[in-house]
């Protein structure tokens, strides 16, 4: 079976780990301070640390205040960590805080203003003590439409979601405002990214359907990778015949090349649109791929051979674009070679020169749909795009585009 991605090349690696490295002063190992709750128990250190090594950075120094149902409350009252658990010189990289689930709302006696202050006590003492420190926010989510807590505290996941959204772009303005020379606050969104990247996708949560499950806890710990050294998780080197430790971590939790692909491409797709490789025109109608397996995803870049099956679905997380008759575009080309986008906002591949796959009245009912790679695509790159008639951002062009893939054909 042909592996789900294509790595980047040894030297681009090299030269962007040294851009980093020129960028901080040296490859020295990372300090980061982790406060949280039961939503990052299990694995997340475990592979917060493996995803820092495996980017060939040196093993960070992870030092993590992990309680049950714990809150800003918590963690001010344990704030020493931040002054007393370095060596004397030494500085944070990054602190991280995810604050309680519902922390942020006004359910059972809690206040969203109490959540601010304690955010910005946490900046000052930080920010003190380390000048030059990334500060992270882990914007906490809601629960999965079916949990049993709707609608005993909420009616539904969006009423849920807007308090600590609100939340934490309340926090980040006022902390950044506060420290006009420091880096800005950064803010990871487990919450947006579950409603609007993964659709709430059920193998991210355990049987609870409130906390993460080790999956969920993986892709967490991308959200924060991501805040902390940018890039792409897609673009990581990961090679499951091999023994690298995050490879087997991943094995020894259940978690193959198929699911970590979907993990992946859930966390890059929860960047904006610049950060992301080859950017549609919008987030809420998607176009996921897989080869031989379907499990599909986002990661942008994938490898096939001839023979394989590419296995894609169009999928509306936010169900807004679930009505509305959609399509694939395909578009075949020299691998290295780009194609000439940008005729309609949004679009990657060229106007002129793609071809329509196949055409789906609404996406109520379609599921996954299969193309086998034939003989003639050998060492060319097959490029897609999904098309949607649902509400477009533009006038002059009422299309709505996924983002796009590129399956190089060995």
């Amino acid at each position: 079976m042909a592996t789900d991605r294509i790595s980047p090349s040894a030297s681009a690696l090299l030269g962007a780990l040294m851009a980093l490295c020129g960028a901080r002063g040296s490859c020295a190992q990372d300090d980061i301070l982790v406060y949280g709750n039961s939503i990052l128990a299990d694995v997340y250190e475990d592979y917060l640390h493996d995803l820092i090594v495996h980017s060939g950075r040196p093993a960070p120094n992870l030092v993590t205040f992990l309680i049950p149902n714990g809150t800003t409350n918590n963690y001010l009252a344990n704030a020493g960590l931040i002054t007393g658990s370095l060596a004397a010189g030494n500085t944070w990289e990054a602190m991280i805080i995810q604050g309680g689930t519902i922390e942020t709302t006004f359910v059972l006696g809690n206040d969203p203003q109490d959540f601010l202050d304690n955010m910005e006590d946490l900046a000052d003492l930080y920010f003190a003590h380390s000048p030059q420190g990334l500060l992270v926010g882990h914007q906490t989510g809601a629960d999965h439409p079916n949990s049993s807590n709707y609608p005993t505290f909420f009616p539904d996941p969006e009423t849920w979601l807007q308090y600590p959204v609100r939340a934490y772009a309340a926090a980040k303005d006022l902390i950044d405002l506060a420290h006009p020379s420091n880096p800005p606050m950064r803010i990871a969104p487990q919450g947006v990214a579950m409603a609007e990247t993964t659709g709430y996708a059920l193998v991210l949560f355990e049987g609870d359907k409130h906390h993460l499950s080790d999956q969920g806890e993986v892709w967490a710990a991308c959200l924060h990778y991501l805040q902390i050294y940018g890039g792409r998780i897609c673009d990581l080197q990961l090679d499951f015949s091999g023994n690298a430790p995050l490879v087997q971590r991943l094995l020894a939790d259940g978690i193959d090349e198929d699911q970590w692909n979907r993990i992946a491409g859930f966390a890059d797709a929860s960047q904006p649109a610049a950060l992301r490789k080859y950017p549609g025109s919008n987030d809420d109608f998607q176009l996921r791929s897989g080869i031989d397996t379907t499990i599909t995803h986002l990661c942008p870049d994938l490898t096939a051979t001839v023979g394989d099956t590419l296995n894609v679905r169009l999928f509306s997380p936010l169900d807004g674009y679930e009505s509305y008759g959609a399509g694939v575009y395909m578009q075949v080309l020299p691998t290295g070679t780009l194609p000439n986008g940008g005729a309609i906002p949004g679009l990657i591949l060229d106007a002129s020169l793609m071809t329509t796959w196949f055409a789906v009245p609404d996406l109520t009912s379609s599921g996954v749909v299969p193309f086998t790679i034939p003989s003639s695509a050998s060492g060319q790159t097959i490029w897609i795009q999904g098309t949607s008639r649902g509400p477009s951002a533009s006038g002059a062009f009422p299309l709505t585009l996924s983002d796009a893939q590129a399956i190089s054909v060995l």
